[in-house]
């Protein structure tokens, strides 16, 4: 899906010309018939490679965020204050760790972009030094902006999902023993959960887009404005949405999966050890650092 979602964003389309990839399962038929199954799974090294740091540098930056912030005072206790210093947090860590991964996924794009029959890189190194050698430091934080407006998808999907949670909650009629909130079930977490993230998906998607076009520019100097110009002008709105519907297939099952998840396991621990339990805003440590996963 990944691979997929790449292609028809990276895709230019001009008038009169063939467009190679037409949606989602034309797209996994074609890479499939012309590239076998290794090429669904391009990129995928850097991609794995990419895990550890990514993670390492969004657990550790955002609990330096939320340590400070609490012990300046902006934390008050309430519930808003506790979900401002979250979302501090989170966009803070976010900033930070799209900074220092941003090589990373420029690899991974340039190599998923192109069969391996006429890629220029043999594999991930191969790409990286050449990056280096042809266009410098400067090739490895093109698209870094588009990333950087990303990092508002999480200021989206979680306010939201706080929503959706307490709006099913206040139509429920189980309560927690002795907690006195109301208990959801696991397909009312799914829905809050797969809501929250299509809707903020919906509002923050072409970034993604200009995002991949912009890794992909070797020699240009497009800045993040004139990139947005340039896809729209291809295809209005509609082109700022290359690649939606594959990138909800992937990323809206795990969000549910991720959330629900986080709910059953942390009630199973109090449930377990005790503990005063805690709104789901606090899961903000547990986000994917930007809009790709």
């Amino acid at each position: 899906m990944d691979v997929v979602k790449t292609r028809l964003q990276g895709q230019k389309f001009a008038t009169g010309k063939h467009v190679k990839y037409k949606g989602t399962f034309h797209t996994l038929s074609r890479i499939f018939r012309d590239e076998g199954a290794r090429g669904l799974y391009r990129g995928l090294s850097p991609t794995l490679m990419g895990m550890i740091p990514t993670w390492a540098t969004y657990f550790t930056s955002y609990n330096v965020f939320k340590r400070n912030l609490e012990a300046w005072g902006l934390s008050g206790g309430d519930h808003g204050s506790v979900s401002l210093v979250h979302t501090i947090s989170a966009c803070g860590a976010g900033c930070i760790t799209a900074t220092a991964t941003n090589p990373i996924w420029i690899v991974k794009t340039r190599i998923q972009m192109t069969p391996s029959s006429n890629c220029e890189y043999s594999g991930s190194w191969d790409a990286v030094k050449k990056i280096w050698k042809s266009e410098g430091v400067a090739g490895f934080y093109k698209g870094l902006g588009p990333s950087l407006l990303g990092v508002s998808h999480i200021t989206i999907q979680f306010p939201l999902y706080e929503y959706f949670k307490k709006s099913l909650s206040a139509d429920s009629s189980s309560k927690a023993e002795g907690s006195g909130e109301n208990h959801l079930s696991i397909s009312q977490l799914v829905a809050s959960a797969a809501a929250s993230k299509i809707l903020a998906s919906t509002l923050t998607y072409p970034h993604e887009v200009v995002r991949t076009r912009m890794y992909m520019e070797k020699c240009g100097e497009q800045k993040m404005l004139s990139m947005y110009g340039s896809v729209f002008r291809e295809g209005g709105f509609k082109a700022l949405y290359r690649g939606f519907a594959t990138n909800a297939i992937r990323v809206v099952p795990a969000s549910a999966v991720t959330f629900v998840s986080y709910e059953l396991v942390y009630d199973w621990l109090v449930s377990m050890y005790g503990g005063e339990g805690k709104s789901m805003v606090e899961t903000k440590v547990l986000t994917p650092p930007s809009s790709r996963a």
